[in-house]
């Protein structure tokens, strides 16, 4: 499952449905428990997640966040847990032409993270973030 919050595009050949996402989260689940498999802005859309912050007044991976727990609640279950990103495939093997930029694109994942686990007041355990709701 992916929650993914979207802008009309202006083009709509940008794919069938004239829509594409600028921010995305993949989610899974436990048994009582929302897992936040990952969590991303997506590739060349930095003016419009610029432009969703203007209309949402948080941080976008707050605002994502918020929407993941409510969607959680709704379902029954009683945490969501946010992965680390150091557990995090892309994390591991980040898919740039540069190699001298994984330092930094690591650094930025590992705090946006925190930042957004931190404001939803989750708490650090082993490989997660985690937060009853």
């Amino acid at each position: 499952i992916s929650i993914k919050i979207e802008k009309e595009m202006l083009d709509p050949k940008d794919n069938e449905f004239g829509h594409s996402a600028i921010v995305e989260a993949r989610i899974g689940f436990e048994r009582k428990a929302l897992i936040v498999e990952a969590i991303q802005g997506v590739k060349n859309r930095k003016k419009e997640i610029r432009e969703l912050w203007k209309h949402i007044h948080v941080p976008w991976p707050n605002y994502l966040l918020e929407q993941i727990e409510e969607h959680a609640r709704a379902c029954g279950l009683k945490q969501v847990k946010i992965r680390k990103p150091a557990t995090l495939y892309y994390y591991k093997k980040p898919a740039v032409e540069n190699r001298d930029n994984i330092p930094a694109i690591r650094k930025r994942m590992e705090e946006m993270y925190r930042k957004a686990a931190a404001a939803r007041g989750y708490q650090a355990e082993g490989a997660f973030y985690i937060k009853k709701i």
